[in-house]
C-alpha cells in the first residue's frame, strides 16, 4: 500500500512539473524572396513572430507535439546544390533574442525534387554564435519524408542535457551535456526558408494539435528510436523501448556531424529493451 502511494505521488509530481499548455492552430507562409514567414515588410533579417508568452517556463525538459501540413507551394525547385539546405518550422530556444539562436530545437523540413516529397529531419542549434552561421555548431538527422498535404505528427524534446525529435512513428536521440544553464524557454510558431536562399515562391504550411510540456507520448511510442549522439553519465539509471527496433550508434550519411556515438560512462546503467531488433554499432 505504501508503495502504491509513493508511486500515486511520484506520477502526480512529474505531471504537474509539466505546465501543460494548448496553443492556436496556424497557417504559416513565408513570402517569396523571404528568409522568415510573415509579411513582406523586412521579412528576410527579422523574424515576426516571437516566442508565445502563455509558453515561458524555467523547467528543465520541455516538450513540443503538433501536426505539421506542407502546402502543394513547398514543392520549388531551386536548381543548385541549395535544395539540399534544411528549412526549419516551429520552434524551443530560450526567450531572450541573444540566446535563441544559441540552443533550439527546430523541424528541418526540405522538397526532394525526386521523391517529390516533403523530407523531414531533426534540427538542432548547440552552443551556436548569436551572429552568423557555424555549421560545426548544427546537427541535423534526417526522418521521414511525407507527402504534400497530409498532417504528420510531430514532437519536439528539448533540454539542456538531452534533444530529441520524432516523427510519426521514428525518433532521433542526441543526449549529452549541452551547456550548464537552464534557460528560460518559450515556443515560436514561425518558419525560416534556408540555408543560404531565400523562398523562390510562396510557401505555406499549416500547423494544428499545438500542445506544449505534455507528456512525451510520441517519443516514449514510437516504433523505431535511433541514438545518434548520445552520451550516458554515471548515476543516470535509464531505460528506453522500442516496438520495431533501436539503433544505437545510429548514422544517415546526410547527417551532419558525421561521427555517432553511444557512449555509456561508469556508473549509468542503460537499458535498451526492443520487441524486434537492438543494431549496437
Amino acid at each position: 500500500m505504501k508503495k502504491l502511494l509513493l508511486n500515486m505521488l511520484f506520477m502526480m509530481f512529474y505531471i504537474l512539473s509539466f505546465s501543460q499548455s494548448t496553443i492556436n492552430n496556424k497557417e504559416i507562409t513565408i513570402k517569396k524572396d523571404c528568409h522568415y514567414s510573415g509579411s513582406k515588410f523586412a521579412c528576410g533579417w527579422m523574424p515576426k513572430s516571437s516566442p508565445i508568452p502563455s509558453t515561458f517556463s524555467t523547467i528543465p525538459l520541455r516538450t513540443l507535439s503538433f501536426s505539421a501540413k506542407f502546402y502543394s507551394n513547398c514543392n520549388y525547385d531551386l536548381g543548385n546544390s541549395n535544395q539540399k539546405d534544411w528549412n526549419k518550422l516551429m520552434k524551443i530556444s530560450p526567450i531572450w533574442p541573444e540566446l535563441s539562436k544559441m540552443h533550439s530545437n527546430r523541424l528541418g523540413w526540405r522538397y526532394n525534387l525526386e521523391l517529390e516529397q516533403i523530407q523531414m529531419a531533426m534540427f538542432l542549434h548547440i552552443n551556436h554564435p548569436t551572429s552568423g552561421n557555424d555549421a560545426s555548431k548544427r546537427v541535423y538527422f534526417p526522418l521521414n519524408a511525407s507527402n504534400l498535404n497530409v498532417f504528420n505528427a510531430v514532437e519536439l524534446i528539448y533540454s539542456n542535457s538531452l534533444m530529441a525529435t520524432t516523427v510519426g512513428n521514428k525518433s532521433i536521440v542526441v543526449k549529452e551535456k549541452f551547456f550548464p544553464q537552464i534557460h528560460n524557454t518559450g515556443v515560436t510558431r514561425n518558419a525560416y526558408f534556408g540555408g543560404n536562399e531565400t523562398a523562390p515562391q510562396d510557401v505555406t504550411m499549416k500547423v494544428e494539435n499545438i500542445k506544449v510540456d505534455y507528456l512525451p507520448l510520441r517519443f516514449k511510442q514510437s516504433d523505431e528510436k535511433h541514438f545518434f549522439r548520445c552520451k550516458f553519465y554515471n548515476g543516470e539509471n535509464l531505460s528506453y523501448y522500442a516496438e520495431d527496433k533501436i539503433i544505437a550508434a545510429s548514422y544517415n550519411s546526410e547527417a551532419s556531424p558525421k561521427h555517432s556515438f553511444f557512449t555509456l560512462e561508469s556508473g549509468s546503467d542503460v537499458t535498451l529493451v526492443s520487441a524486434n531488433e537492438i543494431v549496437l554499432d
